[in-house]
Order: C-alpha cells, then structure tokens, then sequence
C-alpha cells in the first residue's frame, strides 16, 4: 500500500470513528531519539542540522505507539523540508505540570498568519513558494487526528521568517 493510500485510510477511520489506538506506555525521550536518527540523513542530504534537547528523562505517557512515531515523523519532515541549507531544526521534549511536552522547532520561513488557522485542513497547501512537489497536503492533517486521538491538540506558533515551533502535551503515565 502506498503512503497516500495509508494515510487517506487512517484519515477515513478518524472519519468513521474507527481508528483503534493501541494502549502502551512510551518512553517519550526514547521516541523522539529515534525519530531524530530518522531524520537526521534526510536532513543531511538538504544541509540542515537536526539537534535534540531531551528533558522527560525516564517520562511515559500512554499512548500508542506507531501512530505518535508517524505524528512526529509528520512533524520533523515538514521541517526539515521547510528549513533552507545552513538552517537549524530540533526537537525537544521536557515534564512540566505532569505533562510531557514534545517541540519541534525550525530556523525556516515560518507560516504567514492568513495560513495559520488552516494548516492543519486536508489539501491546505497555503504559499504556493512553500509548496512542495511531492505531497498531498494531508501530513499536518493526519498529524492533528493523531493528536486528538490522543486526547490532545497540536499547537503551532510561528511567524513569516522566524520559523515555526509545533508542539504537543500528553499527560504523564504515573509510576
């Protein structure tokens, strides 16, 4: 199966009210090392530098697995591919208030404020020179139903030319 055909799936069970999340306690800093490693030959090969700042320790949260992996994916990807050469991009995570807060954070154009509250719509592609030819617009949507699956919402700030921080909260699993 394509990953268009994977994600317009997902995206009909979200619809449908079908998406079944598997339950399971996850190391949030263990996730966001290994999605970094991911991205980081993706980011090489475009000059940009991925850097981490991991601050949950040994934090858990309770949740599934995969589908919080393809949200960061999700997230790391646009970066990366929004970050001109030379530029920066990190994740982060940190415990604040029994709650584990994962960034990520880029150096690149940012999102123009008419944008902003459309960017997580399907299709949305805002800024045609931001607009990639591979894609369907449908990575920050997927991205937001994972969230909300999970009881939670993607947060995004950002301003044209400074770059943008996106970022998620997901309660701590007690020990």
């Amino acid at each position: 199966m394509t990953r268009l055909a994977e994600d317009l799936l997902l995206l009909a069970r979200v619809d449908a009210g079908t998406l079944q999340l598997r339950g399971e306690r996850i190391g949030v800093d263990d996730l966001a090392r290994s999605v970094a490693e991911e991205a980081a030959a993706m980011a090489e090969a475009r000059g940009v530098v991925v850097r981490t700042e991991f601050g949950a320790g040994d934090g858990q949260v309770s949740g599934d697995g995969t589908a919080l992996r393809r949200l960061l994916t999700i997230l790391l990807d646009n970066a990366v591919q929004h970050t001109p050469s030379q530029g920066r991009v990190a994740i982060e995570t940190m415990v604040r208030s029994g709650e584990v807060a994962i960034a990520v954070r880029d150096s690149g154009q940012g999102v123009n404020a008419v944008d902003l509250p459309h960017i997580f719509e399907r299709f949305y592609r805002g800024d045609p020179a931001r607009t990639r030819q591979n894609g369907a617009g449908l990575g920050l949507a997927i991205a937001q139903s994972i969230a909300q699956a999970h009881g939670t919402r993607i947060e995004v700030q950002s301003k044209p030319g400074e770059g943008a921080v996106f970022s998620i909260r997901l309660p701590l699993v007690d020990r």
